[in-house]
C-alpha cells in the first residue's frame, strides 16, 4: 500500500475531518472511498455524450472535448 502526503488549508482539514468524524469515518476512509468512486465513474463513463446525457459535464464542457 503506497502512502501519501496532502498539503491544505488548517480551514479545509478542519471541516474535512468533522465530515469524515460525523460519519464515522477516518479521514484516510473518506478520502479512499472518494478516490475509488472518481476512478470508477471516470472509467466507466469516459464518452462526453454519455456524461452529458447523466449531468457530469455542461454543454459548453461536452461541445469542448467533442472539438464541436
Amino acid at each position: 500500500m503506497q502512502s501519501l502526503t496532502l498539503v491544505m488549508e488548517d480551514s479545509l482539514f478542519q471541516a474535512a475531518n468533522t465530515y469524515a468524524t460525523e460519519r464515522g469515518l477516518t479521514l484516510t476512509q473518506l478520502l479512499k472511498t472518494y478516490l475509488t468512486h472518481l476512478t470508477q465513474v471516470s472509467a466507466t463513463t469516459s464518452d462526453p455524450l454519455e456524461q452529458f446525457s447523466q449531468g457530469r459535464l455542461s454543454r459548453f464542457e461536452t461541445m469542448k472535448l467533442l472539438n464541436v
